[in-house]
C-alpha cells in the first residue's frame, strides 16, 4: 500500500493551482479572441461581442444569485466570479488594441 502512494503522490495536482491554470487558460483565449476581432473587423458592433456577451453572463449570473437562495446562490455566485477571467482578458485585449492605434496616429 505505501508504495502506491509514494507513486501516486508524485502526480498529485493541488485543486488551487488546477484552477489557477484554468482560468489564466480562459484569460488568455478571451484576449487572443478579442484581439483578433478588434484587429480584423470593421464594424463596431462585432469587435463589442465578445465583451458584451461576457458581461450580460456576469450580470445574469449575479441576478439570479440575488434571486436564489443558499446553495443556489452561492453556485451562480460562483460562476460570476468565473466569468470575471474572460472580462479581464477582453479588457486587456481592448487596452492593447488601444496603444497600438494610439502609437499609429502620433
Amino acid at each position: 500500500m505505501s508504495h502506491i502512494y509514494a507513486f501516486m503522490k508524485d502526480f498529485y495536482v493541488d485543486p488551487l493551482n488546477f484552477t489557477v491554470f484554468f482560468l489564466v487558460f480562459i484569460l488568455l483565449a478571451a484576449f487572443g479572441v478579442q484581439l483578433f476581432l478588434c484587429f480584423r473587423t470593421k464594424a463596431l458592433w462585432l469587435k463589442l461581442s465578445l465583451t458584451i456577451l461576457v458581461l450580460a453572463l456576469f450580470i445574469l449570473f449575479v441576478v439570479l444569485g440575488v434571486a436564489h437562495s443558499d446553495f443556489e446562490r452561492l453556485a451562480y455566485f460562483i460562476l460570476s466570479v468565473l466569468t470575471l477571467a474572460p472580462m479581464a482578458g477582453c479588457g486587456a485585449g481592448w487596452g492593447i488594441w488601444y496603444l497600438i492605434q494610439y502609437q499609429h496616429r502620433s
